[in-house]
């Protein structure tokens, strides 16, 4: 049976964003606490563990801020002004 979501959409954002935000500092407090090398040194392993961190991070990043395979191409690669051919935008509000 599928139950029906009553919150509105406001409500919901507003409990995802939370949630979100609760995750950026547990990510933030486990990456500068990061210090789980054995006592001979780090390994390859370990490159390839904050490595992978780096760039699931950075997926989240280019898509926040529309730089990557986000980017709209109105934009790439462009000095412009004026808004966006894509999506109407400001160029600010692409890089912002």
């Amino acid at each position: 049976m599928t139950t029906r979501d009553t919150r509105t959409a406001e409500q919901a954002y507003m409990e995802n964003h939370t949630a979100a935000l609760a995750l950026v500092e547990r990510i933030r407090d486990a990456l500068a606490n990061h210090d789980d090398a054995p006592a001979d040194g780090l390994d390859w392993g370990h490159v390839g563990d904050i490595a992978h961190t780096r760039s699931e991070l950075q997926e989240i990043s280019d898509r926040l801020f529309n730089k990557g395979e986000y980017e709209c191409e109105g934009f790439v690669g462009a000095r412009a002004s004026g808004p966006c051919a894509d999506c109407g935008r400001r160029l600010e509000d692409h890089t912002a």
